[in-house]
């Protein structure tokens, strides 16, 4: 399939996954002759709240480049904070200078990018976990910290303290915890992210 005006029928033909968008990028200067179109791939963004402020952003985006004179430039993805926000996306790669597409060639850019999706949001929560891991271990240490005079154990026990059953942090429920919401999480209960006493425990005997 070339790219003489056919290239909308490729995608047309496609039941892309779930969170995998496409489409035929023309270029800006107008010249398909000189510069042809190409076909660009690109996912939900891996969250939907910003990295830094934790404002709210969209997690599906629509097209994030633009082609101008054969080269692909991406949109500006900085948040109002100043950080720049993750989107995967990638141009399908034909064989030949015609930058021939055809539907396999579609599907496997889209499912790559999954993959690399998936990675993300794996690093992602595992980066969390290791965040209340050390706050926790932190807070563990202060307790097991000898009192001074004039200072108590509930004293103590509050200056830890930095959440609830409803607030994110660290509190006692029988023992002691800390958690925090995964912002890459669209569902709720998906996106909690709980550490205990216990594992911190045993992660330091490990």
């Amino acid at each position: 399939m070339s790219t003489d005006g056919k290239l909308e029928d490729v995608l047309s033909r496609l039941d892309l996954p779930v969170g995998t968008y496409a489409t035929v990028v023309h270029d800006q200067a107008n010249s398909p002759e000189e510069w042809p179109p190409r076909i660009v791939v690109w996912t939900d963004r891996p969250y939907n709240a910003c990295p830094s402020c934790g404002q709210q952003v969209p997690r599906d985006v629509s097209l994030l480049v633009q082609l101008n004179r054969g080269s692909l430039e991406p949109f500006s993805q900085q948040h109002g904070c100043g950080q720049w926000l993750d989107a995967l996306w990638e141009p399908v790669r034909g064989a030949g200078e015609g930058y021939e597409a055809t539907p396999d060639g579609v599907l496997r850019v889209a499912a790559e990018l999954l993959d690399r999706l998936n990675s993300a949001r794996v690093d992602r929560r595992e980066r969390i976990r290791a965040r209340l891991r050390r706050e926790l271990t932190a807070a563990l240490h202060r307790l097991d910290e000898p009192l001074k005079e004039g200072e108590t154990s509930e004293g103590r026990a509050e200056e830890v303290t930095t959440g609830n059953e409803i607030d994110p942090g660290i509190y006692r429920d029988g023992d002691w915890l800390i958690w925090a919401y995964d912002p890459g999480e669209a569902d709720i209960d998906a996106a909690l992210i709980t550490v205990l006493a216990s594992e911190v425990r045993a992660h330091a005997r490990a």
